[in-house]
């Protein structure tokens, strides 16, 4: 700790970072500054703090679906009370089904929760494999002509295995249905497509033939499809997207019987084609000094630039407000003077 005042730490691409982390500094108790941000939490033996000021996860999210395993199992199989349950079969060879507890009790859970889908099967493969290969006598059966010792050894043993063995088992059977449910939709396309279809930097016509390759297919799940067709209602200007096209993109994906979904995502987001907020200079000004401001703000920052095209296009087109957006925090960062905020809008 420096003199009290707190360590941040923040990526050093882009500029919002360091506009931001410099406008938390100057409100930190001890800085030069009047104190404006109590730190709640803090250690009272004098330990250094740090802050980390990471707006990388921030970017990615509006883009990037997230395939981790919890978010794929909260989207497509959703958990009641957070209780998993698993049909298998016992020993007389009927159907059962296990009930279990996915929580922070759970070793697996907290392990593998976070990690992409891909990375979680692996891990959870190679687990179940040491357990085997640690236990291989109770894991491929123990033989007929085993002694006394080795049957108490493995009667003893059993209940432990068993519940050692259920657990990664667990895990691996709710990751092959998020497995089979990924493949069925057609995820990995449609996701493409739906961020296509949000960033906006692609005209109409190359969205209708996304979206028409898609639902083309009759063995598309509906709600996927109504998903996607929302989406690009949303999305479109009703000057491209008349209310006679919109009918028959309706028609020709099934979706008569959802036609009043469409209707009330209208009354929402109604739009009369473009809208002239402001006067031909000032709108040419705040084209320049947004301009100016996502070109320092962007810098050697993909995510970045993507993240902005799609706040960009949400206030273009009425479609979503945001509560802090960053097209707003780049343009405050540009107009002030050395890419510093003032401490009214921290």
């Amino acid at each position: 700790m420096n003199n009290g005042v707190p360590v941040i730490r923040y990526q050093k691409r882009g500029s919002i970072c360091h506009g931001f982390a410099r406008t938390f500094f100057e409100g930190l108790p001890g800085s030069a500054t009047t104190s404006r941000i109590p730190i709640r939490g803090a250690d009272s033996c004098g330990n250094p703090v740090r802050i980390i000021v990471d707006w990388g996860c921030v970017t990615v999210t509006p883009l990037m679906y997230q395939r981790t395993c919890q978010c794929l199992l909260d989207d497509l199989m959703p958990l009641e009370k957070k209780v998993y349950e698993q049909t298998c079969r016992n020993c007389l060879g009927a159907e059962s089904k296990r009930r279990y507890l996915m929580d922070g009790e759970d070793v697996y859970w907290c392990s593998c929760r976070h990690c992409f889908l891909a990375q979680c099967v692996e891990e959870l493969s190679v687990a179940l494999k040491k357990l085997h290969a640690y236990h291989p006598g109770l894991a491929q059966g123990v033989e007929p002509k085993a002694n006394l010792a080795e049957l108490g050894s493995a009667v003893r043993a059993s209940p432990e295995f068993r519940e050692r063995q259920v657990r990664p088992s667990l895990h691996i059977d709710a990751c092959a249905r998020l497995v089979a449910q990924y493949r069925e939709k057609r995820l990995a396309e449609v996701w493409e497509v739906e961020q296509d279809i949000a960033v906006g930097h692609k005209p109409l016509r190359k969205n209708l033939d996304g979206v028409r390759h898609l639902t083309r297919d009759a063995a598309m799940p509906r709600p996927v499809r109504l998903r996607l067709f929302l989406l690009l209602v949303a999305a479109s200007n009703t000057d491209e997207l008349k209310e006679v096209k919109k009918q028959q993109l309706i028609r020709d994906g099934g979706l008569t019987p959802d036609a009043h979904l469409f209707a009330n995502l209208e009354h929402v987001t109604r739009r009369a084609g473009s809208v002239q907020r402001y006067s031909t200079a000032s709108a040419q000004s705040e084209r320049s000094t947004s301009a100016s401001a996502s070109s320092a703000a962007t810098n050697k920052d993909p995510f970045l630039k993507q993240a902005c095209m799609l706040m960009e296009t949400a206030n273009r087109n009425r479609t979503l407000w945001v509560g802090l957006s960053l097209t707003s925090m780049e343009r405050d960062h540009a107009m002030r003077p050395n890419g510093a905020s003032g401490g009214q809008n921290s």
